[in-house]
């Protein structure tokens, strides 16, 4: 099997958040002079991009809000992290398509799970695509989508804390893998759920 990707646990809401800024628990106080520039007010709960611009947390969350998933001073674009456990991807070519297969092991929630600190039962999942154009770039964007931790999340309703799919749907077996109509569904949630 070809490894595609393996996802880990995310710092953030949004890939290019580091972890909170400052020695005061996130807030600079006035004598260090540091101010947000969007509020021009003392940092409350300063985050950093990966571009460097810090921000109040309430600020970048009301920027995202009406500018979208944007760097509010540079505009480099921002991506969404989803609450997928850490886990693997794999696919391979067989005769009549793609065959990709899930590995999320059992594990303990994060603070983004519905329990944090309880324990959660992983999954194995398997999942069929055919080997058309159409094909490939579903898988492309599920891809993207798991390194993103779009496809799986922590289920508490019914299911007792287990990982389960999320909303991007998936063919279960070869029939389904050749329906038009599920491949196009697959593309659309991938595609949604990056923004």
């Amino acid at each position: 099997m070809a490894k595609i990707s393996r996802a880990g646990r995310g710092v953030g809401s949004y890939s290019c958040f580091t972890q909170p800024v400052g020695s005061s628990g996130g807030k600079a106080t006035a004598a260090e002079g540091e101010t947000c520039p969007l509020c021009r007010g003392c940092f409350q709960k300063k985050q950093r991009l990966k571009c460097t611009h810090e921000f109040c947390a309430e600020c970048l969350r009301r920027s995202v809000e009406s500018l979208g998933l944007l760097c509010p001073m540079c505009h480099k674009p921002l991506s969404y992290i989803g609450d997928q456990p850490q886990g693997e991807m794999t696919w391979k070519k067989l005769v009549l398509g793609m065959i990709i297969t899930y590995n999320i092991p059992n594990g303990i929630q994060m603070g983004a799970h519905p329990n944090p600190g309880k324990p959660f039962t992983g999954i194995r999942a398997v999942a069929f695509l055919p080997d058309t154009s159409e094909g490939k770039r579903v898988l492309q964007l599920l891809k993207r989508a798991f390194d993103q931790r779009l496809v799986f999340t922590v289920e508490t309703r019914g299911a007792k804390d287990r990982v389960v799919y999320s909303d991007i749907p998936h063919a279960n077996n070869w029939s389904e893998a050749f329906d038009p109509r599920l491949l196009g569904e697959s593309e659309g949630s991938t595609q949604s759920q990056r923004h």
